[in-house]
């Protein structure tokens, strides 16, 4: 490379970048998009793991996995419905900490143990010792 188009190259890569601005209205709908995005692939991949634990441990086959997949989206759906419709401010303010509570006090599981706040106040599943 001559110096020539050295300099060519650093007066390029120097140009202006394109800024756009965003109120902050539409910045929260875009994050409000991207947090219901993250929870519908985190949600598939959670019931996906479930699903194969069920048919390979507990035998489930088809017609039972269809109806407690029947019976999950429609709570599921009622938890997004309610996000879309801001009832619920954002996923964050989603209280996944009472549905633990409430399965502890029906069924005495408690999923807590699985459970780890990071230095943020961020829940997090906890490594399982090997």
């Amino acid at each position: 490379m001559n110096r020539a188009e050295y300099r060519r190259m650093k007066k390029e890569s120097a140009k202006k970048k394109n800024v756009y601005t965003m109120t902050q209205e539409q910045l929260d709908a875009q994050c409000q998009i991207r947090d219901l995005s993250t929870m519908h692939t985190t949600m598939i991949s959670t019931v996906g793991i479930l699903l194969l634990c069920l048919r390979d441990v507990y035998g489930f086959g088809p017609v039972r996995i269809e109806r407690l997949m029947d019976s999950f989206m429609s709570r599921y759906e009622c938890v997004v419905e309610d996000i879309e419709n801001h009832e619920l401010a954002s996923v964050e303010k989603f209280d996944f900490l009472a549905i633990i509570r409430q399965l502890k006090k029906e069924t005495g599981y408690d999923l807590t143990a699985l459970l780890e706040r990071d230095v943020y106040g961020n829940i997090w599943l906890r490594q399982r010792s090997q």
